[in-house]
């Protein structure tokens, strides 16, 4: 991946309709609520309002893009309808809202216009039902614009900021509002069978392409939101990091069955042929997830499965295949392979890393097993190198490239 970038203009917007804001900074510039959800912002997002209960406000770094949230107790609105319209009726805007399943509750969807003259607004409104009978449960509105004449310019910045919003902690780990809304506007799955190589293994699955084409939009537009941030020293790390946390969560719950049957194949010794053997721990029937028997050896076969894929590239756009289409169809540069590492380990209960590095131009896993071998240092942890583009074992990397300096660690959240 590379950025080259101009800086965004700055833009002063007035805060207008809701009140609200804070919340307490999680990892890196990731919020969170003691409601339970999470919004990891684009960067130089800042609180700028609120009372920290009912209320959030965060304001971007050029004043052009105001994200705002508002809870309720679960039993103030019936219905997410009946809160969308609430809502609605507030911001004196109509629309026709989009509605679906997130996070196991009832949400609606739309873009919204509002106001008049010089203070008119153009942007996303989102609404998440909260079961009344549960006394636990909120209702939310997660608001965010910009002045109707800049819409054109910051609609990519107000697309990521939403889709930034996680309902609880386990949904860090699957596709934001508009992602879940865009694969539940597929309707029906068009299934395409694939056949995929694993050691000795034939794996058969099913896939829908349109998924995966959903998922590098949602790559294409993350890259724009972060491309600015090439001119900006100070905030470019922790942007990409971003980047990368926002594509990972777009795809991981999809590569879930995969990593079923990629565990069977190992667990079963179908991985290495007639007579091979890899035990492997479970906690329940095969397949299923668990905790490899040796790990590092499961890391170590992945690790070569990816070094065969096709080495692809676009540099027009993010230069990043979403892990989705690359896991299915075998193609990719060394992040996207990274990135489906880390989507794959997780559920066998190893831990991974995606090391960049805009100096090389490049990207690496570093994995949280034992054995010898290059290492990464990170969280009182060393962490094994594994270099996806190269056909080498785990735990090598080129001389050249061995300056931990050089290299930048992104989590994900488990």
């Amino acid at each position: 991946m590379s950025i080259h970038t101009r800086p965004r203009a700055g833009h002063p917007l007035a805060v207008a309709a809701l009140a609200l804001i804070l919340a307490v900074p999680a990892l890196a510039d990731e919020w969170y609520s003691d409601k339970g959800f999470f919004i990891d912002l684009p960067e130089g997002f800042d609180l700028a309002g609120g009372d920290g209960e009912s209320s959030f406000t965060f304001l971007s770094l050029d004043q052009s893009v105001v994200a705002e949230i508002q809870v309720a107790p679960g039993a103030r609105y019936p219905t997410a309808r009946s809160a969308w319209d609430s809502v609605a009726k507030k911001l004196a805007t109509a629309g026709s809202p989009y509605a679906y399943r997130y996070a196991n509750r009832d949400a609606l969807l739309a873009e919204v216009s509002f106001g008049s003259g010089t203070s008119s607004f153009k942007g996303l409104l989102f609404v998440l039902d909260g079961p009344s009978a549960d006394a636990e449960a909120y209702d939310l509105t997660l608001l965010v614009y910009s002045l109707a004449g800049d819409y054109g310019a910051t609609k990519d910045v107000i697309a990521s900021a939403l889709d930034g919003f996680s309902a609880d902690a386990a949904h860090r780990a699957a596709p934001g509002p508009l992602g879940t809304r865009a694969r539940a506007q597929l309707g029906k799955a068009r299934a395409t069978r694939v056949n995929l190589s694993f050691g000795q293994a034939s794996l058969v699955l099913d896939w829908d392409p349109r998924e995966g084409a959903v998922a590098q939009d949602t790559t294409e537009r993350e890259y724009r939101v972060l491309a600015p941030y090439g001119a900006m020293p100070e905030l470019v790390d922790a942007a990409v990091k971003r980047f990368y946390r926002m594509v990972w969560r777009d795809c991981a719950p999809s590569l879930d069955r995969l990593a079923l049957e990629l565990a069977h194949a190992w667990s079963s010794g179908a991985w290495a042929g007639p007579g091979g053997q890899a035990p492997r721990k479970s906690d329940g029937p095969s397949p299923s997830h668990g905790t490899a028997a040796d790990p590092r050896a499961y890391a170590a076969a992945l690790l070569n499965w990816t070094q065969n894929w096709t080495y692809q590239r676009n540099p027009q756009g993010s230069d990043v295949v979403n892990p989705l289409s690359a896991a299915m169809e075998g193609r990719g540069d060394c992040d996207s392979r990274a990135l489906v590492l880390a989507a794959l380990l997780r559920r066998e209960g190893i831990e991974t890393l995606l090391l960049v590095s805009l100096e090389h131009q490049h990207a690496l896993a570093a994995v949280k097993v034992p054995g010898g071998g290059a290492r990464y240092p990170y969280r009182d942890q060393n962490w094994v190198i594994a270099e996806t583009t190269a056909k080498v074992d785990i735990g090598l990397i080129d001389s050249s490239m061995s300056d931990i300096e050089d290299w930048l660690p992104v989590e994900f959240p488990f």
